[in-house]
């Protein structure tokens, strides 16, 4: 059960309570208030008949006066029959001026007025206990249900909430796992639970910091040495073609040659995705048409596409809208895609391209025919250095990816195993003319 849930049931207790009290008190106070006034009229029924009786005993000529005084008593209301008969009699006596029979009712009237007074005053005793019990009862049931309503609010309330302190305090010092197990089920189980996955999310950054971090440095190393290995590359390359392309140079001499420049080409290539992934440049998007661009990048690719002897279709779309895009990365980012379904396909196969056109961007999907991906190799293909090629850095997916969402485009694999896998590149289309163009 909630706390919400647990809190209601004791607050509705914790009323009707309070509201048995409430109707004790009013069935009380119906019994006590007609008592009173029971008593009230009979004091003064004694006090008006005591001084009748003296009147009468003192002035009995005084014939009017004293019927006066039975007048008086007979107007009040409220009382018994009996009480009426007798002053009735008392007044007929009175008014045949005889003073003996007529003392001897109001003498009869005045003891039945002490009964009916002393019977009042006995109920409002009874009345008066059990009002004092019921007090006491109330008392006892209100100090009882405090102490439970606080042994509740400790047990429900105020443990969960110490417990929830140290679990954040465990949290707030590093702590990789958050005691929740010790809560209640309830609201602070689910608090428990969403500190758990701060406690998650916390190391995921962590480890997300140290992978930034290592990125870092491995992209100072790679500033500091790519230079120098690329003109060591270049120099080599230059003397192979330089060999390779002499007259007097051997067939088999050639071809080894050849294999030379062929490898520092593929050197030179990995030097230039690494950097590109560890330390990319500064955006410089301009607005412009993306076929172009897309020719260029198969232009780079056609001698491995004749290598593998592959075929390319390419269906661009009509009325594509020009992009605000840096040439270069978005060049490489191509490439990249390329190269990748180049090495995925059979020999033979067929690449198709094809651009679409939407509302606010241009698509351009790279299908292969390849053997696809399973759902593993999916979820981490844009992982830096993940591949499952030999010879291959694992960065050409991570450098397109880069490259298209610092474009504020998306990238996303659609793949199925046996049947190929499609890479579909989103770049949003530039600001219409005339209006602001967003900083890069």
């Amino acid at each position: 059960m909630k706390v919400t849930a647990k809190l209601s049931v004791a607050f509705a207790v914790m009323a009707i309570f309070l509201l048995g009290a409430g109707v004790a008190a009013i069935c009380f106070l119906e019994q006590v208030n007609p008592l009173l006034s029971e008593m009230k009229r009979h004091d003064r029924d004694l006090e008006n008949l005591t001084q009748a009786l003296r009147s009468i005993r003192s002035h009995p000529d005084d014939q009017q006066k004293n019927v006066a005084w039975v007048d008086d008593f007979l107007k009040e209301t409220g009382h018994s029959e009996r009480a009426r008969h007798l002053a009735l009699g008392a007044r007929t006596w009175l008014q045949q001026a005889q003073t003996g029979p007529a003392l001897k009712e109001l003498e009869e009237l005045q003891r039945q007025l002490h009964k009916a007074t002393t019977s009042s005053h006995k109920r409002l005793v009874v009345v008066n206990r059990q009002v004092t019990l019921t007090m006491i009862i109330m008392l006892s049931g209100s100090v009882a249900l405090l102490v439970l309503f606080f042994l509740a609010l400790r047990f429900w309330i105020a443990d969960p909430l110490l417990a929830l302190k140290s679990t954040a305090a465990s949290l707030a010092a590093g702590q990789s796992e958050v005691l929740a197990d010790g809560l209640p089920a309830g609201e602070f189980a689910d608090i428990g639970a969403a500190l758990q996955q701060v406690a998650d999310g916390r190391r995921a950054d962590r480890a997300h910091g140290e992978q930034l971090a290592r990125m870092a440095e491995l992209g100072a190393a790679c500033s500091h040495v790519t230079n120098n290995i690329r003109s060591t590359i270049g120099s080599i390359r230059t003397l192979a073609t330089y060999e390779g392309t002499a007259h007097h140079v051997d067939p088999s001499a050639r071809m080894a040659f050849q294999y030379i420049v062929a490898t520092a080409n593929k050197m030179e290539s990995w030097i230039r995705d690494l950097h590109a992934a560890v330390s990319p440049t500064g955006l410089r998007a301009v607005r412009q048409p993306v076929e172009p661009i897309l020719h260029d990048a198969l232009s780079l690719v056609q001698p491995e596409i004749n290598a593998r002897g592959l075929q390319v279709q390419l269906a661009p779309a009509d009325g594509l809208a020009d992009v605000s895009i840096d040439r270069v990365l978005i060049e490489q980012a191509l490439v990249a895609v390329l190269t990748n379904a180049i090495e995925a396909s059979p020999p033979g196969g067929t690449i198709r391209i094809q651009t679409t056109a939407e509302t606010d961007a241009t698509t351009i999907a790279v299908a292969d025919e390849g053997s696809g991906m399973s759902e593993e190799i999916k979820q981490r293909a844009f992982q830096a250095f993940y591949t499952t090629k030999p010879h291959s850095t694992g960065l050409g997916l991570t450098v397109a990816h880069a490259v298209v969402t610092r474009h504020g485009g998306d990238i996303a694999l659609k793949t199925q195993p046996a049947r190929g896998t499609s890479v579909v590149i989103r770049i949003p289309a530039a600001p219409k003319r005339g209006s602001q163009q967003p900083p890069a």
